[in-house]
């Protein structure tokens, strides 16, 4: 039994259904949108070491900062001693 009560109906509906490439480029558009916010509002508060008095990191900070730049970082643009500080990779199950 369908879910549409007449054809039309159903026509109606399928014409605004998202493809699965479409649902992947948007899905990514949404990734690239995050990782420039997230680099944004890392390069504002790395902004703190460019005053004459220099920045005054307690170690909890300056290890979150390391998290923060690790995690911000592609791999191709992370420095082998900032590879400890970076969250584990996401796992996805296929259901």
């Amino acid at each position: 039994m369908s879910r549409y009560d007449s054809e039309s109906t159903a026509r109606f509906d399928q014409q605004f259904a998202e493809t699965q490439d479409e649902r992947n480029e948007r899905h990514r558009a949404n990734r690239i949108a995050k990782r420039f916010a997230t680099l944004k509002v890392l390069i504002a508060d790395l902004s703190d070491a460019l005053t004459d008095e220099g920045p005054d990191w307690s170690t909890d900070g300056l290890n979150n900062l390391r998290r923060r730049v690790a995690n911000a970082l592609g791999p191709e643009y992370l420095p082998t001693w900032l590879e400890e500080y970076r969250d584990p990779p996401i796992v996805q199950s296929n259901p």
